[in-house]
């Protein structure tokens, strides 16, 4: 099943819109992306749109276990490559001292997130797990992107994701990535 695909810059948002963001697109508005990078300029105009529109924003766990932890991977890297003294193992260095900033960092962005988002409850009882495994096993589709695209489902949602991966979900897509949109 075909997703449908909108291009975010152009969609008029409205207080009766549902608006699950993915953590890619949370990563460009409160992560460790470049501030001046397109995705980030882009989705942060979108964000106004929806904030200007008063668009109810939700926050699923997933969501935020995946910021979470991209947003620390990606310090870690960046800790690596400038040639920090740091572990060499992602796990140590979390648990070391060095992580401690980061970790603040983190939690202030989180607690930004949580001033725009409502938390949603994840629905996973309500899913057919066996069929989403089904389709996991065969080693075409990211499970926390079904589980996702099922929480849109359950709940009519709209997804505003940087993420073509999302396309085969059979969900509305809000996006202003150049080769979601050229899909259309």
């Amino acid at each position: 099943m075909t997703s449908k695909v909108i291009d975010a810059l152009r969609y008029g948002f409205s207080d009766s819109d549902r608006i699950l963001i993915d953590a890619n697109v949370w990563l460009y508005l409160f992560g460790p992306k470049p501030p001046n990078s397109a995705p980030a300029r882009t989705y942060s105009a979108v964000f106004k749109g929806l904030q200007g529109a008063k668009t109810l924003i939700l926050l699923d766990v997933l969501v935020l276990s995946e910021f979470v932890n991209r947003f620390a991977r990606d310090e870690y890297q960046v800790q690596v490559r400038s040639g920090a003294m740091v572990s060499h193992d992602f796990k140590t260095f979390r648990d070391s001292a060095d992580f401690v900033p980061i970790a603040q960092a983190i939690a202030r962005s989180v607690a930004l997130i949580g001033k725009f988002a409502q938390p949603i409850d994840h629905p996973l009882t309500a899913f057919d797990l066996p069929a989403l495994i089904s389709e996991f096993e065969k080693g075409s589709r990211d499970l926390n992107d079904q589980l996702l695209a099922e929480t849109c489902k359950q709940n009519r949602l709209m997804l505003l994701s940087n993420d073509g991966d999302l396309s085969h979900a059979g969900i509305t897509i809000l996006t202003t990535n150049p080769r979601l949109l050229r899909r259309l």
